[in-house]
């Protein structure tokens, strides 16, 4: 399995956003600052929906730069790059510390007991992976439903796996990726998880279905 690219990488930090601006400071002047920090191309833009949103920014985390969006929600804030969770936490730790060192906003102890959470969606190029044989009980199921819309027995498969809770819905999809060949082998994933643990999660995944695929298409 090869990386072919990062959809999003996203860091999220979950928190009253009132309560790092306790005594209700008028913060115009620290939203401008951010913008000048990160280079955001777009001013916040403001509304009860929205929250208040910032696009087109960098930051350097000490490889170069990452492209880099920003987001002030009620009950918290969320950074989004295409690089790694990595680079948006380190996006973020250097946010709260600008803020905190500039404006007298939040504190290290608040910071701190912040809940994290993360999204990682991912375009990989797997072709060891075969869908249909590792859901093989399926198979007869997915000739049926060609032979019903008459469509060739061999272009319908599963395209998808997908975990989910309770409580948090989707957690973890595996599925092919959207108008793209069979024969290219590409997949998209997604998963509620840092940019490296949804990594090591996928080359799991590909040994447990390379060894499901291989042991089907011997019976």
């Amino acid at each position: 399995m090869d990386l072919a690219k990062v959809l999003i990488a996203r860091s999220i930090r979950l928190f009253d956003l009132e309560e790092i601006n306790p005594r209700g400071k008028k913060i115009e002047a620290a939203y401008q600052a951010i913008k000048d920090r990160y280079h955001f191309t777009q001013s916040p833009l403001e509304g009860a929906q929205k929250g208040v949103k910032f696009t087109g920014g960098r930051f350097n985390p000490g490889e170069g730069d990452v492209d880099i969006e920003l987001d002030f929600y009620a009950d918290g804030i969320v950074a989004t790059s295409r690089s790694d969770t990595n680079d948006t936490d380190k996006f973020l730790d250097d946010l709260f510390g600008f803020i905190r060192e500039q404006f007298g906003l939040g504190n290290e102890s608040y910071v701190l007991k912040m809940k994290r959470n993360y999204r990682s969606d991912l375009v990989v190029h797997a072709p060891l992976i075969h869908l249909s044989r590792a859901q093989s009980p399926l198979v007869p199921l997915g000739k049926r439903i060609a032979q019903e819309m008459h469509l060739e027995p061999d272009d319908v498969e599963p395209q998808a796996i997908i975990f989910g809770s309770e409580g948090r819905n989707t957690v973890f999809t595996f599925e092919r990726r959207a108008n793209v060949p069979y024969s290219e082998h590409k997949y998209y994933s997604s998963a509620q998880v840092p940019t490296s643990e949804h990594w090591a999660l996928l080359q799991e995944f590909e040994v447990l279905l390379t060894a499901a695929s291989q042991l089907s298409s011997t019976t």
